[in-house]
């Protein structure tokens, strides 16, 4: 909370008392307006509260991306789109389309909304279909899906591992990264492709 000093002399209905203060924004006034009965000001109160508030109004400065204003005392910053608080001050914050920029202290963090991941200070896309378990990006940006069992990353999106016609003549099955053929009777290779001549 910022702080304003002054020296103010009051005087009683007795005498003179001089009080010197540093309070902070809000309480001032508080205290001042609590004052005002029983006391006379050595300075019209209603001059000193009109000069403070001018003084709090330069205080409150958020930079050329906010507006500033007061809530309960303490200084707030509204800052505006693609910008955020750091330091007292709205100041340019972007993540992309797919993220929320916000400081922590001095650094900068992006809030990624899913599927989107952080990647160089930004929000990137990052989706491998609905039948992956995530998605992360790699040291050149390239895309890394972890696909449920029986689904495998190609092109980018987790597919089927027995989508396409793996097994001419038999039952395809997942098999980790891979797959086996299971071959009908009659038929044998690797993808049940052989005809047995015997028999």
């Amino acid at each position: 909370m910022e702080s304003f000093s002054f020296d103010l002399l009051i005087m009683d209905n007795n005498g003179h008392y001089n009080m010197e203060e540093s309070v902070g924004q809000g309480i001032l006034i508080q205290n001042l307006k609590r004052r005002r009965d029983g006391f006379r000001f050595s300075y019209p109160i209603d001059i000193f509260i009109e000069k403070y508030n001018a003084h709090r109004h330069l205080q409150c400065d958020c930079g050329v991306y906010g507006f500033c204003s007061f809530k309960g005392g303490d200084k707030f910053c509204s800052c505006s789109p693609l910008t955020s608080e750091k330091r007292g001050k709205c100041v340019e914050c972007d993540c992309g389309s797919y993220g929320l920029c916000v400081f922590e202290g001095s650094r900068k963090k992006c809030i990624c909304s899913p599927p989107a991941v952080e990647r160089d200070g930004k929000c990137v896309d990052c989706y491998c279909g609905k039948n992956s378990q995530s998605c992360r990006l790699g040291w050149f940006g390239q895309k890394m899906c972890n696909c449920h069992f029986g689904y495998v990353q190609i092109d980018g999106y987790c597919t089927e591992i027995c989508k396409d016609d793996k097994c001419l003549h038999g039952e395809c099955e997942a098999i980790g990264q891979g797959h086996k053929c299971k071959c009908y009777e009659g038929y044998t290779g690797s993808r049940c492709e052989k005809k047995n001549e015997s028999g």
